[in-house]
């Protein structure tokens, strides 16, 4: 079995895609905690749910890059070469 957190590092403002439904708990820790509100909101949309097709790993780092470009052309994030000297 394989557990994945998302790590991103993007403003709680940032932009998501319409169709993600994004829950951000910095308080919630236990591994069992977060498994059991996961599968809650799994089953809301069990009928939607689809196999991978690529490695979950790959497929998380692309969806991260995509989102991280996406947020720096919107301004909601410095580009990179920027990022050290201005963000806090």
């Amino acid at each position: 079995m394989r557990y994945v957190t998302d790590n991103l590092y993007l403003p709680f403002g940032g932009f998501y895609p319409e169709n993600w439904l994004v829950e951000r708990r910095p308080w919630q820790r236990s591994l069992s905690s977060l498994q059991a509100r996961h599968e809650k909101r799994l089953e809301a949309v069990h009928d939607q749910l689809a196999p991978w097709t690529d490695e979950p790993v790959e497929d998380i780092n692309q969806q991260q890059f995509e989102l991280e470009r996406l947020n720096t052309e919107l301004g909601f994030l410095f580009p990179h070469f920027q990022r050290k000297n201005l963000a806090r």
